[in-house]
């Protein structure tokens, strides 16, 4: 069992000091030589030491070069032009201009209201077609006709068209009517009385309408659109008389077309 001895003055000794066993007095010393020798950093901040800058992660990949930008900008305005493109067309093809209607000539051969108990007539009219649309032209498919006195119905006929009518062109369009169509309805007595009578005075007015079956198309491309049938109206057709009896004719007053007027 190890004792402190006391010495000669009086004070006890330490036995570690006493063989060898105390820290070395030079400890700078010792730290020096242990970076120069064995390569340990003995620093106080050594073990916080940490290699930050070679565990950082890597930059993003950046996928959009400028490229990818020229596209994405190509095909943004290729999209914005296509809508546009297909505004301007909806537009042109539901809401097109409509065709104008002119009533060119009109004739009226055996009109006989006397001397036969049946009424007959025949009834021819050219009309002028104009298309005012600059992109789209009017394709005609048939027209149905009626005649009237006043309010009073005449005559009917049914006619198969097939042409159409370029943009800012016109066509004419010819239309026959005559009381011995099988469909010709009973014309009352007191109606030829009174067209009798205007013929008599100098004039008879007759009323025209149509029903005429289209559709509009685009000049430049295939694309057709909807059917549509448009209804005319031709009003007020003063017809003046050369002749008496069945070789008699009729024709417009003062030989002036006349404007019809249209619904879509």
């Amino acid at each position: 069992m190890a004792t402190l001895s006391q010495d000669e003055t009086g004070q006890f000794s330490n036995p570690v000091q006493d063989h060898g066993l105390s820290q070395p007095r030079n400890i700078a010393h010792t730290v020096s030589y242990a970076q120069s020798h064995v390569g340990y950093d003995c620093s106080p901040n050594a073990h916080n030491t940490f290699p930050y800058a070679t565990l950082q992660p890597p930059a993003p990949h950046t996928f959009c070069n400028s490229g990818c930008i020229r596209c994405c900008i190509v095909i943004s305005i290729v999209s914005i032009l296509f809508v546009l493109f297909t505004f301007l067309l909806a537009y042109f093809v539901v809401h097109p201009d409509s065709p104008v209607f002119v009533m060119d000539t009109f004739y009226i051969s055996n009109f006989i209201n006397t001397s036969n108990p049946k009424f007959t007539a025949d009834w021819e009219a050219n009309i002028l077609v104009n298309n005012p649309s600059e992109k789209l032209k009017v394709h005609f498919d048939g027209v149905k006709s009626y005649m009237f006195y006043q309010s009073e119905f005449l005559a009917t006929s049914n006619t198969d068209l097939n042409f159409h009518v370029k943009p800012k062109g016109h066509s004419l369009l010819h239309v026959k009517m005559s009381t011995n169509n099988p469909d010709q309805p009973e014309v009352n007595q007191w109606v030829v009385d009174a067209m009798s009578q205007d013929r008599n005075e100098g004039s008879l007015s007759f009323n025209m309408r149509m029903l005429v079956s289209s559709s509009f198309k685009a000049a430049t491309f295939n694309f057709d659109g909807k059917d549509r049938i448009l209804k005319v109206y031709c009003d007020n057709l003063d017809v003046v008389f050369v002749g008496t009896g069945p070789k008699g004719f009729g024709i417009l007053s003062h030989g002036q077309s006349k404007p019809c007027s249209i619904s879509m």
